[in-house]
């Protein structure tokens, strides 16, 4: 399948989540295309609430990953997600575009 066949539809409900939206971002930028959970969680974290987030911030994003992020994500085909990493799955190159694109929208500059 392809992004014409799927439409991109299906990706803005998915990464409506500013959460997702960062996890996509952090797996783009990360150096072999995957990521263990516990680093992001502890990245968001840090993004959410400062350079030194506490721990249970850190053990309520990764729990939030777990139980409410990674799936979605991955019946939409963005990550493949195994027991404790995140992968590029063959739509993650649409995801990023969406999110760049959202990113460059005229309502977004000032």
């Amino acid at each position: 399948m392809t992004d014409q066949t799927i439409g991109y539809g299906p990706l803005f409900s998915v990464l409506a989540h500013p959460r997702r939206r960062a996890l996509v971002v952090l797996l783009a930028i990360a150096p072999e295309g995957s990521l263990d959970l516990a680093t992001a969680a502890h990245v968001l974290a840090a993004i959410e609430d400062g350079p030194r987030p506490d721990t249970t911030h850190v053990t309520n994003v990764r729990t939030s990953l777990k139980r409410s992020h990674a799936k979605p994500l991955q019946t939409a085909d963005i990550v493949e997600y195994g027991t404790s990493r995140l992968e590029r799955s063959p739509r993650f190159g649409a995801a990023v575009r969406v999110i760049a694109h959202a990113a460059e929208s005229p309502q977004n500059r000032q």
